[in-house]
């Protein structure tokens, strides 16, 4: 391989760069590529893991590639000598050891060569399905290991005894491993995935209790007039004997005499879920949530002869027609979530505030999506682009008197 351009030496404060030297090398036995950069009549002291005598310099650093703990090297030419012979060092630190500058020292006649890696390892060195993760800024890679393996390599087995069940969840040991009982509402190999949720990696939104102080919002939260959308959201009910009508979502719109322009809510105690457009003309859907697990719900409607559909948990369970047919949905309004809007932004009543609950994943798309793409949403949480005007992550900065949770 032909040499490449230094990192920066930012760290080497107040040092003379006396020489550099640059090489990339392929280790034969655990195929690390990296480079070496040099400073000559530099020795670093107290970190010295192996010593041993070695042929030449690139040999000192070929010595350090095939150890994955070596980070630098010190070489000291032999006395006395003509072939380039000398005693190699093999360090072991982390970067921060460098830019104190404290062990770096002057030494006559050693040359002293920091490892940069390039990357993960060319052929992969984390077994059992491991993954390489490269960490750039720490100059250093770790294996991402499938949950029954651990270890530097993820060649060792993970027991019981490491605790790996999440969310209560009871471990037994196996002969190959370990396996979770999970508690009700909680499914995967270690217990980390709550029951009709898959989007594991989306913040949720946490309501308490019913409050009108409680709820998050986007303005101008579509852009053109909708004459078809597709509205869908996770839900989680903490609380099934709650009275009264809970609005889950609301958009409404200043030239709208009559309220919400769209808005999904449950109704009690049947737990029936609701959808309104231009919220004159509303309808019950029949189908409703009666449980405290997590709920895929998605709600599409179309002007032409008010057609509309209610998906649950990815499956078609209502759809006709005759709901508000040839309306038009105006641009430039508010979407409130956990509220009813009587007015733009506002207007809320205790008893249509939803809670205790969660939410994630509200998205609205100017178009009726497909019973696929539906399914696919509820089934791998994939969010169509195609279509959509408002999405999740758009709510977060606009959260009142809720608690924003974390994946």
């Amino acid at each position: 391989m032909g040499p490449k351009n230094a990192p920066p030496f930012a760290f080497f404060r107040g040092l003379l760069l006396s020489a550099v030297f640059i090489t990339a090398i392929e280790s034969s036995t655990v195929c690390r590529s990296a480079y070496f950069s040099t400073l000559a009549d530099k020795q670093l002291k107290g970190f010295v893991v192996k010593r041993f005598k070695s042929p030449g310099q690139i040999s000192c650093c070929q010595s350090c590639l095939k150890n994955t703990w070596c980070t630098s090297t010190n070489f000291k030419l032999a006395p006395q000598t003509s072939d380039g012979e000398g005693t190699c060092e093999l360090n072991k630190h982390n970067s921060s050891v460098i830019k104190q500058n404290t062990y770096l020292q002057f030494e006559k006649g050693v040359a002293f060569s920091m490892l940069w890696l390039k990357g993960c390892p060319t052929t992969n060195s984390c077994k059992n399905g491991g993954v390489c993760v490269y960490d750039e800024k720490k100059q250093s890679y770790s294996c991402k290991c499938k949950p029954i393996w651990t270890g530097e390599t993820c060649t060792d087995l993970v027991t019981c005894d490491s605790h790996p069940c999440k969310n209560r969840g009871t471990c037994r040991d196996r002969v190959n491993g370990y396996n979770c009982s999970c508690a009700p509402g909680f499914h995967g190999t270690q217990c980390e995935k709550i029951e009709g949720q898959p989007c594991s990696k989306a913040y949720r939104i946490f309501f308490e209790k019913p409050s009108t102080k409680r709820h998050t919002k986007k303005e101008n939260a579509i852009s053109s007039i909708l004459s078809e959308f597709t509205v869908c959201f996770f839900v989680k009910m903490n609380d099934t004997n709650t009275n009264g009508e809970q609005c889950l979502y609301s958009y409404a719109e200043a030239s709208s005499t009559s309220g919400n322009g769209i808005s999904v809510w449950l109704n009690y105690p049947k737990s029936r879920i609701g959808i309104s457009v231009n919220e004159a003309s509303g309808t019950d859907t029949g189908a409703g949530i009666s449980d405290t697990m997590w709920h895929h719900i998605c709600v599409t409607w179309k002007s032409t002869k008010g057609a509309w559909q209610l998906y649950l948990d990815g499956q078609l369970r209502s759809n006709k027609t005759g709901l508000n047919k040839n309306h038009k949905v105006p641009a430039g309004g508010t979407v409130i979530i956990g509220q009813d809007q009587d007015k733009v932004g506002g207007g809320f009543a205790f008893n249509e505030s939803f809670g205790p609950g969660e939410v994630t994943e509200v998205n609205l798309w100017s178009r009726v999506l497909s019973a696929s793409d539906i399914a696919e949403q509820y089934a791998n949480c994939h969010i169509t682009k195609v279509g959509l005007i408002h999405w999740w992550e758009q709510f977060k900065d606009g959260v009142t008197g809720v608690k924003v949770v974390e994946p």
